[in-house]
C-alpha cells in the first residue's frame, strides 16, 4: 500500500510523545519525535580577528555560543537573543497570551511519521486535535 510522510511541529516534547503514543495504537510505527535546533553544534569554527584576538562571532561575545562554520556564526548572529534588540524568544508569542499557544509561539518540537495512505487523513487529525501544526 502507498504510504505518506507527515511532518508536523509542536511547543513541547509532552505534547508530541502523546501523539507519538496515540499513532502507535494506530499501528503506525515509523514515527519519530525530535527538536528542530537553530545553529549547528559540531565543532567550534576557530575564527581569528587579527586586531582583537580571537572571536567567533557577535554570538560568541553576547551568548557564549561556540559556531561551528562561518556560516553558523552568521546565522547566530541573526538571532535575537545575540543582539539584545529583542526580547528573544519570548517575544514569539502575543501580546497578553502567556500560555505560548498561540500561533505565535515558537514550535520546535518535530514529530515524523510514515504513515499507510489510508491511515493519513486519520493521522492529520489526530496530530492536529492534539495541538500539532502540519
Amino acid at each position: 500500500m502507498p504510504e505518506k510522510a507527515i511532518l508536523a511541529y509542536f511547543h513541547s516534547p509532552e505534547e508530541a510523545l502523546g501523539i507519538q503514543t496515540k499513532l502507535a495504537a494506530l499501528r503506525i510505527a515509523d514515527v519519530k519525535v525530535g527538536r528542530v535546533e537553530g545553529f549547528p553544534d559540531d565543532h567550534a569554527f576557530e575564527g581569528m580577528n587579527p586586531l582583537t584576538g580571537f572571536v567567533t562571532g557577535l554570538s560568541g561575545l553576547t551568548m557564549d555560543a561556540s559556531p561551528s562554520s562561518p556560516d553558523a556564526a552568521v546565522l547566530m548572529a541573526a538571532d535575537p537573543n545575540a543582539s539584545g534588540m529583542s526580547g528573544g524568544t519570548d517575544m514569539l508569542r502575543r501580546d497578553g497570551e502567556a500560555d505560548g499557544n498561540s500561533a505565535y509561539a515558537m514550535r520546535n518540537i518535530s514529530l515524523t511519521a510514515i504513515v499507510d495512505e489510508a491511515m493519513f487523513e486519520k493521522a492529520c487529525r489526530l496530530i492536529e486535535q492534539g495541538g500539532g501544526l502540519i
